[in-house]
């Protein structure tokens, strides 16, 4: 859920700064910092949307498999009982 809170902001940042990336927003704010520094920004970017995306996809696969989920968690409460009961 972490993951999924921060690609949101991520993207209402982008959407508030009129499309900037993350990488030129923190030049602006913070100045010019090391290329390394830079490139983990890029990968936590992407690692955002990819998350994003990976969620979207599990989702549609549990309602392709017709899963019934409670509320909009993504969780069938019925197959995690019945994954618990198990002996």
């Amino acid at each position: 859920q972490g993951v999924i809170v921060s690609a949101g902001v991520a993207l209402f940042l982008r959407i508030v700064t009129g499309g900037k990336s993350l990488e030129k927003n923190i030049k602006e704010n913070y100045g010019p910092l090391e290329e390394w520094t830079l490139i983990q920004v890029r990968i936590a970017e992407y690692a955002s949307v990819v998350a994003v995306l990976g969620a979207f996809v599990a989702l549609g696969f549990q309602e392709m498999r017709g899963s019934n989920m409670d509320g909009l968690s993504g969780i069938d409460v019925s197959m995690c009982r019945a994954i618990r009961d198990l002996p």
